[in-house]
């Protein structure tokens, strides 16, 4: 027999029935009434999206309008997103079809989760041979979507890697702190110009609003937002004397390997050059060796290809000319010998006998038997050793140390690729590159303070430590650009310029809209006959051949003067390395010409290249040569 249902059930029903509608009717009018406005809002985000399409980059080039770096067409391959399901099932086929590995096909639908409503480019510099293929199959793959974006071409290549630059992935850091600039997959400039500049290079983005469906695929474009095209960048680099240069180093380099194969010492590992006006501290060659084509990181590399590089003991990434950090040798004894006539431990006429060894400190001079009686030109002349031991003696370390600060060595030069100039440069124009900004090393002046903190057990400047220090050996540790610095103030009459190779910034039409300016970063603070000495034993050096013979004389010498008509101030130097290491000694040699009236600072360095006049001022011949060449014409 059934029961009637209990009247107070019935009441708890209605009652839950009741407070449903009641929640239902409450959350509508909040939906709708309240909030209405805000989730119409987000209904229209959902239905439109922006993508980016990236600026023409800017071109960098040389004082006289030659291309550095600029563009040209590439081919790209992109994945109009097909879903999860459908791209699962679908990514074998694409694979084989456009030779992107899945993983990689992967990596970049992922890297873009955010905007998977526009294609997304997996293979950019695609071969004309394969673009074709996959147009020809567009009905077999209906996800993929042919088109084109710039690629950057360096005519200079290796050649000027170093100064220029390349480009590179953003990483997540760079999106993380500049997310109104950087999006995952866009490029930036990593070193060099490129990096330091990018900003400025990288140009205004254009901007497309399109109309998307529910499941994310674009239906209309409702908005495009014109972007522009990059600045051009105007270097004081001369493109003809950089590749000049850079030929000139490595036939060099492979002569010196040549001759030294065998059971000798390793052959010349590298090398750098540096070209400064010294009137102004404009650059206007900055070569390293070994060196890299930045055109392989223009498109994204296989990692292999990358860590190859990355691990070749020759170091190609390290710009030798700005950071690699050398011992000076007897190039130091220019700033010996300023130390030496400011200070009064010596004079012009006084002259000191060397007979081979110091008759004190039994330190040997390089020439066995000596140089006889010599005055402070004729030193300079001839990189006596002994006469400057004997200056090193008598001033000590700690004036060494002064007189090496007060021409610049052991700080940053302040180029402007490390730090802004004027308003240009790392840091000024944009982000500092990656790893570059404060990047550029001091080296190492020594002192008795730098000793006691390196060597707290050995505290003591020993006098044979001072009388290496004199003669630029020992612990000192100087970039070439830090050389080419000092020596320019030399020729210039004692001002210390900042290095800088960013001339000016230009539009579409050439024109100037920002222009550095020489910037002053000191004087050397030395007399007019001080300055007039170390020219005469510089052009002594280099040019006089009786009736002493000057160490460059056989590079340059009278033949040179009656061929181009100009005088050259040089001093070469040799690091001599200790024989335990098994390492041939690293040549250097600086000069400047004209003599009379400097026009140009070139520093050659050779790594265990041995001497300097014989490995290292012929390279610093053929860069005047080419200068000399372009400065009178054809």
């Amino acid at each position: 027999m059934l029961r009637k249902p209990s009247p107070h059930r019935l009441y708890i029903m209605l009652l839950c029935v009741a407070g449903a509608l009641a929640f239902l009717v409450g959350r509508l009018a909040l939906l709708q009434l309240v909030r209405g406005e805000t989730y119409a809002a987000e209904a229209l985000a959902n239905i439109v999206r922006e993508d980016e399409r990236p600026a023409p980059r800017g071109r960098i080039l040389d004082r006289d309008g030659a291309l550095l770096a600029g563009s040209r067409v590439g081919l790209t391959v992109a994945l109009r997103y097909p879903g999860e399901q459908r791209l699962t099932e679908r990514l074998k086929a694409l694979a084989a079809a456009t030779g992107v590995p899945a993983p990689d096909i992967l990596e970049a639908v992922n890297l873009n989760r955010d905007r998977l409503f526009a294609p997304v480019v997996i293979a950019r510099d695609v071969d004309p041979a394969t673009y074709t293929r996959l147009a020809e199959r567009a009905s077999e793959y209906p996800e993929l979507v042919l088109g084109w974006e710039p690629v950057r071409v360096y005519p200079l290549g290796p050649a000027a890697a170093h100064v220029v630059g390349y480009l590179g992935q953003v990483q997540p850091a760079d999106v993380e702190r500049h997310p109104d600039t950087y999006r995952p997959g866009d490029v930036r400039g990593m070193t060099g110009v490129e990096g330091a500049c990018d900003w400025l290079l990288r140009g205004q983005p254009e901007t497309v609003v399109y109309q998307v469906d529910a499941a994310g695929t674009a239906v209309a474009v409702l908005r495009v937002e014109k972007g522009r095209p990059g600045l051009d960048v105007r270097l004081t680099l001369d493109a003809h004397l950089q590749q000049v240069a850079y030929d000139a180093l490595g036939e060099t380099l492979e002569r010196l390997r040549a001759r030294q194969e065998g059971d000798g010492p390793p052959p010349a590992a590298g090398g750098a050059v540096v070209a400064l006006d010294p009137t102004t501290g404009a650059v206007l060659a900055l070569v390293s060796r070994p060196s890299f084509d930045p055109a392989l990181f223009a498109v994204p590399q296989p990692d292999e290809v990358v860590d190859a590089l990355r691990s070749d003991p020759r170091n190609p990434f390290l710009d030798r000319a700005t950071a690699g950090l050398y011992t000076p040798g007897s190039t130091f004894k220019l700033i010996t010998a300023a130390a030496a006539l400011e200070e009064g431990v010596t004079t012009e006429e006084e002259v000191v006998f060397d007979g081979g060894m110091h008759p004190l400190v039994p330190k040997r001079c390089w020439l066995r038997g000596g140089h006889g009686p010599v005055t402070l030109t004729e030193a300079l002349a001839v990189s006596c050793n002994v006469y400057f031991y004997e200056m090193g003696l008598r001033l000590g370390v700690e004036r060494l140390a002064s007189y090496a600060r007060r021409f610049g060595l052991g700080e940053p030069t302040g180029l402007d690729l490390f730090r802004p100039h004027g308003s240009l440069g790392a840091g000024r124009s944009g982000p500092a590159p990656p790893g570059r900004a404060g990047g550029e090393p001091a080296g190492t002046v020594p002192d008795k303070a730098w000793k006691a903190a390196v060597f707290p057990d050995d505290s003591t400047f020993w006098p044979a430590e001072v009388m290496d220090a004199a003669i630029g050996e020992g612990f000192h540790t100087y970039t070439p650009l830090q050389m080419a610095v000092a020596v320019a103030a030399i020729a210039n009459g004692g001002t210390r310029w900042r290095p800088y190779v960013i001339d000016a910034v230009l539009d579409a039409e050439g024109r100037e809209l920002v222009r550095s300016e020489p910037e002053a970063a000191g004087r050397l603070g030395l007399s007019g006959s001080t300055l007039a000495l170390l020219k005469e034993g510089m052009v002594d050096a280099a040019m006089r051949v009786s009736p002493v013979r000057g160490t460059a004389a056989g590079v340059f010498g009278p033949s040179f003067e009656r061929r181009w008509g100009v005088t050259v101030a040089g001093k070469t130097g040799t690091h001599e390395r200790d024989p335990a290491s098994g390492l041939a000694d690293d040549g250097w040699f600086v000069c400047f010409a004209p003599a009379e009236s400097p026009e140009i600072v070139v520093v050659v360095i050779v790594e265990q290249g041995g001497s300097g006049s014989r490995a290292a001022a012929p390279v610093a011949r053929a860069v005047l040569e080419a200068w000399l060449a372009g400065r009178d014409g054809p």
